[in-house]
């Protein structure tokens, strides 16, 4: 596969059905054949996905590629001391991938808490040298296959391709309850709230969403 920037595959389950497309086998994916969200059968992860930034299309150099890697870190080990548990940490080629395994369904209520996640995550840790994408909210996002090589543009001596592979995997895989992950995501503005007198309650949730993300130290 030498020809194509990297083989990919979605963590979430599909139905069954569309597995006949390519059983047991890895051939290019045709326009129309990618499997859509409507067709995920359920939530089973969170991916996180920790990219350098620079210009699409090319690889990270070994500098960029070793902050992505870094800031992948801060944000397990900042997770973890907010009770957390510990992700499927690996090297996507270019920069790091976090899964935390979760068990929801498959709607737009899910779509919007996980947008919230990863846009809580960016404004802590992203900034102009590594970036949490937030396009991987959809339900099937197509995720690096790992022991496959990355090869976005061409293989340059300070621009390489990488092989991706897993960093780190736990003895055991904890499912991240949702309410840790409304916590993380704080909560979300409404035309409604926007409109009308935020009330007592209301007022503390978002005292409560603030101080929970206050204790994840910024980026260094």
């Amino acid at each position: 596969a030498a020809q194509h920037e990297g083989i990919y595959y979605t963590p979430n389950p599909c139905l069954a059905p569309l597995l006949a497309r390519a059983h047991n086998a890895v051939r290019p994916a045709t326009r129309g054949e990618t499997t859509k969200d409507s067709e995920i059968i359920r939530r089973r992860w969170l991916l996180v996905d920790v990219d350098a930034v620079r210009p699409p299309g090319i690889s990270s150099t070994d500098p960029e590629h070793e902050e992505a890697l870094a800031r992948a870190q801060a944000i397990r080990s900042a997770l973890e001391d907010l009770s957390w548990p510990s992700p499927v940490e690996a090297d996507s080629g270019n920069g790091a991938h976090l899964q935390w395994r979760i068990e929801e369904p498959n709607d737009d209520a899910t779509r919007l808490l996980i947008e919230r996640v990863l846009k809580a995550l960016h404004a802590r840790f992203g900034d102009d040298a590594a970036a949490i994408d937030g396009k991987v909210a959809n339900a099937s996002r197509i995720w690096k296959l790992p022991g496959t090589t990355a090869r976005k543009g061409s293989a340059m001596p300070d621009r390489p391709w990488r092989q991706a592979r897993i960093l780190r995997c736990p003895d055991s895989i904890v499912v991240v309850p949702r309410p840790q992950l409304e916590e993380l995501a704080g909560p979300q503005p409404t035309v409604e709230t926007q409109r009308r007198p935020v009330t007592g309650a209301e007022d503390m949730r978002v005292k409560r969403a603030r101080a929970y993300l206050a204790k994840i130290p910024p980026a260094v």
